[in-house]
């Protein structure tokens, strides 16, 4: 993943992003860190084509994102946020998004390394429970372990993590280090 010369400004606004050079490998971490949001979440956006540079390029293994469609880099380049929604369907639908081609196992495996296994569990139906609208009867920490299964599940080639803006108890963010590790 290169950042070739990328500025990203908002309309009439100081640029967030002003010719920057960034280079990641595979299998590379990288936590982004700013005074303000505004610039690590600009950056996070581009990979995902959220938002698209004024100018520079960002690239995928040499090639500019912008040749190929947003469904194909979407379905490699995930987004987990801290405040993503959750359906108002089962824990199970909300891992799987309702996609066929995801089996039960897949999505139980996918919950186990978000660390979401056990408390799916304790549900009063497991993984058939219905969340209800947005999840209301889940802690922020489950509702982003959710968020982390489903994106987990898809096996994405990146994936962009910004965690919650809620301070998280010792015990989830032991848990979410594990999930990142693995």
């Amino acid at each position: 993943l290169t950042f070739n010369q990328v500025s990203c400004a908002p309309s009439q606004a100081a640029p967030l992003l002003q010719g920057l050079d960034l280079r990641l490998t595979f299998g590379e971490r990288v936590a982004l860190l700013s005074l303000t949001p505004e610039p690590a979440l600009a950056l996070a956006s581009l990979i995902p084509r959220f938002i698209d540079p004024e100018s520079g390029q960002v690239l995928i293994d040499g090639r500019d994102i912008r040749e190929g469609t947003l469904e194909s880099l979407r379905a490699e380049a995930l987004f987990v946020s801290g405040n993503d929604p959750l359906f108002d369907a089962t824990t199970l639908e909300n891992i799987t998004c309702g996609q066929p081609d995801i089996t039960r196992q897949q999505a139980v495996d996918a919950a186990k390394l978000a660390h979401a296994d056990n408390f799916i569990r304790t549900l009063p139906k497991g993984y058939e429970t219905p969340l209800g609208e947005h999840g209301v009867n889940l802690d922020v920490g489950q509702r982003f372990r959710l968020s982390l299964a489903r994106a987990a599940v898809r096996e994405p080639a990146i994936l962009i993590i910004e965690e919650p803006p809620v301070p998280l108890d010792a015990a989830t963010k032991s848990m979410l280090d594990d999930a990142y590790q693995r």
